[in-house]
């Protein structure tokens, strides 16, 4: 599906202490693919897609979200030649990766300078003014409400850039408490949700009303994986 839709590569990879299945789009190494069956996973686990997170040091990162609340569910370790890791859960209970670079995978936001792709992240959640709190004393975030109409939409500010948005849950998503979920800027959104429809993923219907803020769909790949379509304003 991805393959088709984006344009994206899919490579196989030997990183010395495990082989990978590498993403690209053009030159551009933006994330992975893992195999759920492999024993270093709990049996049953779902398909997922991971958020990374940059920061400037993933340890001090991991101390903050203890101390907010959050818990550390992958202690740090080093990816040789790549990179330092950890893996949090938040007081609500979405679960996001920390990513430290220490070597060649920068990842999407300094490689892949793009308007469209997938640079967006959106956290699903029915406790908006808890997460905000959560993730502004973790990651400074700056925090900015905007109109949604029908229900409550904050911005999230990374250095000067908006990185994506947290929205309070309606019904549509995945009934989960809270849940990060990757999003696809794209240019028109319309075209883009038909294009996913006709390979096969679920899209819920756009809501006109959301004008007023980035427009956003909602959809299920062929993989079950969750994602989101934004149209930036």
């Amino acid at each position: 599906m991805y393959r088709e839709w984006f344009d994206w590569l899919f490579r196989n990879e030997d990183w010395g202490h495990r082989k990978q299945t590498v993403i690209y789009s053009g030159n551009n190494a933006i994330g992975g693919i893992t195999d759920l069956r492999s024993p270093i996973y709990p049996p049953g686990m779902e398909p997922h897609a991971s958020i990374y997170i940059l920061v400037d040091q993933v340890d001090a990162t991991v101390g903050k979200a203890v101390e907010a609340g959050g818990k550390v569910l992958l202690e740090p370790f080093d990816l040789p030649g790549m990179g330092r890791m950890a893996t949090l859960q938040e007081p609500q209970g979405a679960v996001l990766s920390v990513w430290e670079e220490t070597g060649a995978f920068t990842g999407i936001g300094k490689q892949d300078k793009s308007e469209e792709g997938a640079s967006w992240i959106v956290l699903f959640t029915t406790e908006v003014t808890q997460a905000c709190h959560f993730y502004r004393q973790v990651f400074d975030w700056e925090m900015k409400h905007m109109d949604d109409g029908d229900r409550t939409g904050i911005g999230i500010w990374n250095r000067g850039r908006q990185i994506g948005v947290i929205v309070e849950k309606d019904g549509t998503e995945k009934q989960t408490a809270a849940e990060w979920i990757i999003g696809y800027k794209v240019g028109a959104l319309e075209k883009q949700c038909a294009r996913a429809a006709s390979l096969g993923a679920q899209v819920a219907a756009t809501q006109p009303e959301r004008q007023r803020m980035n427009q956003m769909a909602y959809g299920v790949g062929t993989d079950v994986i969750p994602f989101v379509l934004v149209q930036l304003s």
